[in-house]
């Protein structure tokens, strides 16, 4: 056990840029959520899927850095 937390090995990135990828997801689902809540209360427009969720994302601060991590974390969850 002791040499495994001095030698960490590629499963250690692995399973950490899954466990990214399903928190990326997650915000995707969240950010969804959000803005068909705001269109059921009348204060969001219209509700536009996951592609609407992440082009809101892009015109907020820092908005392309959000998005690159959301990109990276999503690839993650594909791999």
């Amino acid at each position: 056990m002791a040499n495994r937390m001095n030698n960490p090995d590629h499963r250690d990135a692995i399973t950490l840029f899954a466990r990214m990828g399903y928190a990326s997801r997650g915000i995707v689902y969240v950010l969804v959520g959000g803005l068909a809540t705001l269109a059921a209360f009348g204060q969001g427009g219209q509700t536009e899927g996951s592609r609407g969720a992440l082009e809101r994302v892009l015109t907020a601060p820092f908005g392309k850095i959000m998005l690159g991590l959301i990109a990276v974390g999503l690839v993650g969850y594909a791999m």
